[in-house]
């Protein structure tokens, strides 16, 4: 089962990166003479790869995530003007102090604004937890917080350093610094 929600979810990624660029350039409005000129581009695509570090919440006690696990990621980004759509997963392979979990998956969406480097947005998530005899648990449909930065390397590539901030219901966000977790992604811009 856990191998089913790998597969579906990697090539659902996959699948928009392949298919969503020509059916977008179809249907954009032509960039007109000055826009060219200045070379400023209305939309663009990244893929990511990264690292998340989570901590141990204090009030969102059904999160599998502890402190010092890791979740490594892949991500899509659609960019759009101001913000962009960011459609991605996460792979969990051990945790730190629970040896009955095997493996982690979590897909997730955010909508993030950005400006010029900083980056602020809002996502959910739903986490699947699979134990040692492959039995899958899936937690309900979380959320989250993004702010972070966007770090530009070469022409085409960039880093990402983000603060996550994970609840679970938004009548019940109690914030507290401890209780987030940080992400580093690396992304391509084509």
């Amino acid at each position: 089962m856990i191998k089913k929600i790998v597969i579906v979810s990697i090539s659902y990624v996959f699948l928009c990166v392949i298919i969503a660029p020509s059916s977008f350039a179809a249907n954009r409005p032509k960039m007109s003479k000055r826009n060219l000129r200045h070379g400023k581009k209305q939309v663009s695509h990244n893929l990511g790869v990264g690292m998340r570090f989570h901590k141990t919440h204090s009030n969102f006690e059904d999160l599998p995530f502890k402190e010092g696990d890791k979740t490594y990621t892949i991500s899509y980004e659609y960019h759009e003007g101001i913000g962009y759509w960011l459609l991605g997963v996460g792979f969990t392979p051990e945790l730190e102090e629970d040896e009955s979990i095997e493996k982690i998956i979590t897909p997730q969406l955010s909508l993030v604004f950005k400006d010029r480097i900083y980056r602020a947005g809002v996502g959910i998530l739903k986490s699947y937890v699979s134990d040692e005899d492959e039995l899958v648990q899936d937690t309900d449909i979380y959320y989250q917080f993004n702010i972070g930065i966007n770090i530009p390397i070469f022409s085409k590539f960039s880093v990402d350093v983000n603060s996550l901030y994970s609840f679970e219901k938004w009548s019940d966000i109690k914030f507290k610094f401890k209780d987030v977790d940080y992400g580093v992604t690396i992304n391509f811009t084509f």
